[in-house]
């Protein structure tokens, strides 16, 4: 693997001022900061990332990889407070085998219905996971906290164990992830090297080699010089 020329500064390295400054304030007084009050259906107390019965999808998830940074880089306690509960969830709910992320909860098990909206699918899937691992990353290089890696790495370990007979995205396997998974599983290679580059792991190279193989292979569709087809379900 080619030594990277540059490594990415740590969150909160560089501060914001002036126009980027007052941009970031927006969004922390805007929808940005108070998604939880705004959206409650997906992004308030019955989230499954928050071990609720509601939506166990990427958007809770999607949230809180752009709020994190924010609340950090405008040193706002109260927003961070807000990021940290699903960050905290996350690592205190992580499984002996490794997985992250809600818990299955079976039709019969459910005393009332979803939150109108939640999305409540494959709660397995490997995609939304992706976004939480831009999370923990994100996370760890703002605070140090190694709990972050350690958690990640046992994630990692997890999926290299499972994606032979569960793949990103299989249409003939129905214990595979999703087609979104197949898609974004470039983001999942991302953390895979990061990691390795933060810990040395060894394995992380052979499951980084092994999304690639799984992931849509993206540069096939420029390199080939036809139309793109950009429908969801082609």
């Amino acid at each position: 693997m080619a030594a990277k020329p540059y490594a990415e500064l740590p969150l909160g390295t560089i501060q914001p001022q002036g126009w980027l400054l007052r941009q970031l304030q927006v969004a922390a007084e805007g929808m940005t900061g108070n998604l939880d009050t705004l959206y409650p259906e997906v992004c308030g107390e019955r989230n499954a990332w928050l071990g609720g019965d509601g939506d166990t999808w990427e958007r809770g998830p999607y949230w809180i990889d752009g709020l994190y940074p924010l609340a950090k880089l405008l040193g706002d306690e109260e927003l961070e407070a807000k990021a940290m509960r699903w960050i905290e969830w996350t690592l205190a709910n992580q499984r002996p085998n490794g997985q992250i992320g809600p818990y299955e909860l079976k039709a019969e098990e459910r005393t009332q219905p979803p939150p109108e909206g939640a999305q409540v699918g494959d709660v397995h899937d490997w995609w939304p996971r992706m976004v939480m691992l831009k999370i923990l990353q994100q996370h760890y290089m703002a605070s140090g906290d190694e709990r972050a890696i350690d958690c990640m790495l046992r994630y990692m370990r997890y999926q290299l164990s499972e994606l032979k007979n569960r793949p990103l995205y299989d249409p003939g396997n129905p214990e595979s992830g999703s087609w979104w998974a197949g898609r974004r599983g470039g983001d999942n290679v991302m953390s895979a090297y990061w990691l390795y580059n933060a810990t040395g792991e060894p394995f992380l190279l052979e499951l980084a080699e092994l999304l690639q193989e799984q992931a849509y292979p993206w540069a096939d569709d420029f390199e080939s010089g036809e139309k793109i087809a950009l429908f969801r379900y082609s």
